[in-house]
Order: C-alpha cells, then structure tokens, then sequence
C-alpha cells in the first residue's frame, strides 16, 4: 500500500469516527497501523474509537503506545486526559486520578480537569479531595451545574446536608424549572429530617412534572416520617401507577424503607392490584435521563433518553439537546 493509500485509509478512519461507526474506525486504523506499528496518531484515534465504543481496555493500550511512541504528540492531543477517562470508566480510580494530576499540571486553569479528577475522587470515596476540585471548578466557572450537582453529591456522603441543600439552591437558581432539581432538595430535606420543607419541594416537583415518580416516592416517606400514614399510601400508589417497579424497591424486609409491617403489607397489596399497569412511562424515563446525566452516568441517560422518544416523549428537542450534549462531553473525553 503506497503512502497516499495509508492516507486515504486514515482519512476514511477520521470520518467514520466522526459518524460515530465505531467498528469501521476500529478496522481503517487497524489497517494503517499494520503498515507502520509506530504510528502515534493512529495509535491515538483508534483508542478514542475504542473508548467511545466502551472498550477501556483496548482504549487504554492504544492511549500507552501513543505515549511511548511521541510523549510530545500524546501531551498535544490530550492522551493522558483520554486515558484518566478510559481509567475513570474502568474503575481504576487512582490511575485516573495520577493522569488528571498530569493533565492539571499542564493546564492548571481549565475547568473540565478539575471536574474529571474531582470524579475519580469522589468515585474513590475521597470526598474531601473532591469537594476541593469541584470547588475549583467553580472558582473558575461559576455557572458549571455539573460542578454543583457533583458537590452536592459529595457532601451529602459526608452527612453534611446543609451545603448539599446550598448547592441545590444554586442548581434550582440555574434551573428553576427543572422537577429534578426540586426532587433532590427534598430528598435532602427528608434526609436532614426537615419533612415541611421536603413536602414543599417534593409537592412542586409534582406540579412541574405530575408523571414524574420519584417526587411522590420521597415525598410518600416525608408524609410518612411526620406521621402522615393516609397521605404516604396515596402517594406510593400514585409512584406504583406511573412505574409499578418502583414500589417494589420499597417493599423489602427492612423496616425503615416503608415504615413498618403495616404499611409494608398494604404496598403488597397495591401491587398486587396494580400488576396491569402500565410501564415506565415516558415522563419518568426522561426525568430519570435527567437525573442520571447530571450525576455523570451518561450511557444509562442515553439509554433513558432513547427510550423516553420510543415512548413517545412529546417534547423532541429536549431530549436531542440532551443526547447531543453527552455526545459533546464524550468527543471532549
């Protein structure tokens, strides 16, 4: 194969990767690197095409031959950022961390460094470390919703719910009409044992999105936590009647889930009443593609997305935002 041969083949890899046919990229770069083993840049978009398809691994040994091929090309082309993502998605937490180190080292003011390692930290269950690299993330950009959402998370499995709940007051204050942000505040709320408050946001989650489960679910153990056993049944059985399946997670041998033999046995009931009912709805796949985006499980969103349209989730251009905005988080990956 003459060089402009090996060049039309790398081409045509470029293009199938940026129509995201994964497998094509995969066997174009194949061909270019069996006429040179030493192709860094081959070596490179192969990895890419390997860790956009889900296969670390083999992402991850592309990423090391770019690097001990050309350090240089592989510092220039963000090798070791792709890697600490191909590390972060594979679990290895502490090699992810070790890359990002580098990376910030190179580029100490770029807001999505911080946010990557502030990841592999928090997943690490170093949540101090990652309340501090979110927090830069702030410093840097203000209005960085993932950085508050991330946070927020972090704090709360530090059992320190008042910032969680300030960092929720800043999401909503980004996003006042978003129910899920509305949700998480009164999940917080229930979780501090402030149940008025928690019934207040839950409530409003429910009118912006009144085939949302989740709200009724948090706001059915608020109702339940104060007392309320009347006003948590109705609104387990209205979680059941949106998504069956959610109900059922209640419905356990620990008592501290529903409240108690009693109301454990009458949410078998409705169940029992409710076997007919209809799926997931639309609505609750979206919302849960929501929420799930923002805590940074972008293949399980995707997934809730595509089916939220499948079903027929009226609102197109919400969910296409979405889907190309985690395609754009993974092409800067």
């Amino acid at each position: 194969m003459s060089q402009r041969e090996v060049y039309k083949e790398f081409r045509k890899g470029l293009a199938a990767l940026q129509n995201r046919d994964y497998d094509e990229a995969i066997g174009r770069f194949n061909e270019v690197i069996n006429l040179d083993p030493n192709d860094a840049v081959a070596h490179h978009q192969r990895g890419i095409a390997h860790h956009r398809k889900g296969e670390q691994e083999l992402a991850i040994a592309d990423f090391d031959k770019t690097i001990s091929i050309n350090r240089n090309l592989a510092t220039a082309y963000g090798c070791y950022r792709l890697r600490g993502n191909a590390h972060l998605s594979k679990g290895e937490f502490d090699r992810a961390i070790a890359d990002f180190d580098d990376v910030i080292d190179l580029n100490p003011n770029n807001a999505s460094n911080y946010f990557r390692r502030g990841l592999a930290c928090y997943q690490n269950g170093n949540y101090n470390r990652a309340i501090r690299d979110f927090t830069k993330v702030i410093s840097i950009n203000p209005d960085y919703v993932l950085a508050y959402i991330s946070r927020r998370n972090a704090y709360y499995h530090k059992g320190d719910y008042d910032r969680a709940i300030m960092d929720c007051n800043k999401i909503i204050s980004l996003n006042p009409d978003n129910a899920g942000s509305y949700n998480d505040r009164g999940y917080l709320y229930n979780a501090r044992g402030d149940y008025n408050h928690a019934i207040s946001d839950l409530t409003y989650a429910i009118s912006l999105a009144p085939r949302y489960s989740l709200p009724y679910i948090n706001r059915g153990i608020a109702y339940r936590s104060s007392g309320n056993v009347r006003g948590a049944l109705e609104d387990f059985d209205s979680a059941v009647r949106l998504c069956p399946g959610y109900l059922r997670e209640f419905v356990s041998d620990d008592d501290r889930v529903i409240g108690g033999i009693e109301m454990r046995e009458k949410a078998k009931e409705l169940l029992d009443r409710l076997v007919d009912t209809p799926p997931k709805s639309a609505f609750d796949f979206y919302y849960t593609g929501v929420r799930v985006r923002y805590d940074n499980v972008a293949f399980l969103a995707r997934e809730c997305f595509s089916r939220a349209l499948t079903l027929g989730y009226e609102d197109t251009d919400k969910i296409k935002q979405h889907l190309d905005g985690l395609e754009r988080s993974v092409q800067l990956r």
